[in-house]
């Protein structure tokens, strides 16, 4: 259970679920290859901080 009485997978359908479908949509409206490009970079600067 989470901290207010959530199963865990509850808590992942209502919470984190719609938050990466979220993101999902966001890159699939936006996508090109000079921004995976970027972010492949953005990913790369973040793992070396």
């Amino acid at each position: 259970m989470t901290e207010k009485g959530l199963s865990v997978d509850q808590a992942y359908v209502e919470h984190v679920l719609p938050e990466k479908m979220r993101y999902n949509l966001d890159y699939l409206r936006e996508f090109s290859f000079l921004g995976d490009i970027k972010i492949m970079f953005q990913t790369v600067f973040e793992v070396l901080k």
